[in-house]
């Protein structure tokens, strides 16, 4: 059994030898006694199937605060804002070799963090550029900074205070979409004066201005939105008070047909929640893995729900 890249050829032949030939942008694959056949579609979740039990993270459940954490896309490098036993929260990475492999020893990302409360790490898809929350001025709470590299294999350099997203109330919690195109975030900033879920749009190099997403935004508070990487799911974590909810922060989702419709009103994903805190913090590209942090105030402890294609 042979496979070949293609280039561009719209017809397919296997000869008796078994040699073989291109075919349109595909990876074929050959056999001279069955002939050729396109390999299976790529393996991805439906974004509304159920999750299983979540399990803990390996190396990520002690007894620190593992806060929330973000993923590269192929899930080998891990973010967080982490205590680790410590007052203030810091910048965290770590990397592993498979997604079926542990992580490394988390470590501080050199160069961004200060001594202030520093957490909320979000990464663009090619990893060259890091947003995260910060207390580090003093009297505005929290604001979002930005800073960038080089390479992957970098130190990111000094964080700026970011252009246009930041207001007189604390803006937390950012999250890139996979495609770059937008940047969300909570904040308690007028008219609501409650955490509500706020979305900026791609502008040139930065960000243009936010607007209060009102479909996913309650009267509760509101945090830690995070969207699918066609940005057609998202979860939000609030501590809305209902018959079906449990207590703390539970795990809520809408789903839309396009990125131009508005999202319907979020509903509880209720295998995902229980009685302490529940947060969702990141989803893999392929919707099928959602990483979630779990626990008391102060003791999150990271998780990972799975669901099957």
């Amino acid at each position: 059994m042979q496979f070949v890249a293609c280039r561009g050829m719209t017809a397919l032949t296997c000869n008796a030898a078994g040699n073989n030939y291109d075919y349109t942008d595909c990876e074929i694959e050959c056999d001279p006694t069955a002939g050729c056949k396109l390999p299976p579609p790529p393996t991805e979740c439906d974004p509304l199937a159920p999750f299983d039990p979540p399990v803990p993270l390996t190396g990520f459940a002690t007894a620190g605060d593992e806060g929330t954490v973000q993923l590269s896309q192929d899930e080998l490098t891990i973010y967080m804002g982490a205590s680790f036993g410590t007052s203030d929260s810091d910048l965290w990475g770590a990397s592993r070799t498979s997604r079926d492999a542990t992580f490394s020893t988390p470590t501080r990302l050199v160069g961004v963090n200060s001594t202030s409360t520093d957490t909320n790490p979000t990464v663009t898809a090619d990893g060259m550029t890091l947003i995260f929350a910060s207390t580090r001025t003093g009297s505005m709470g929290f604001d979002l900074y930005v800073a960038t590299r080089s390479s992957t294999l970098a130190n990111f350099g000094s964080p700026a205070l970011m252009a246009n997203v930041n207001s007189s109330v604390d803006d937390y919690q950012p999250f890139l979409t996979a495609d770059g195109a937008e940047l969300w975030f909570a904040s308690p900033r007028y008219p609501s004066q409650m955490a509500d879920i706020w979305s900026a749009p791609r502008a040139g190099a930065g960000f243009g201005q936010p607007v209060r997403v009102p479909e996913v935004s309650s009267t509760a508070v509101d945090y830690w939105p995070v969207l699918s990487a066609d940005r057609l799911t998202i979860y939000v974590s609030s501590n809305a008070t209902g018959g079906a909810t449990k207590g703390g922060f539970e795990i809520y989702r809408a789903h839309r047909a396009n990125v131009t419709d508005r999202f319907p009103t979020p509903t509880l994903v209720a295998e995902l929640n229980t009685n302490v805190d529940d947060i969702a913090a990141w989803i893999s590209p392929d919707n099928c893995r959602l990483y979630i942090s779990h626990g008391p105030p102060a003791q999150l402890d990271i998780m990972v729900a799975t669901r099957r294609p």
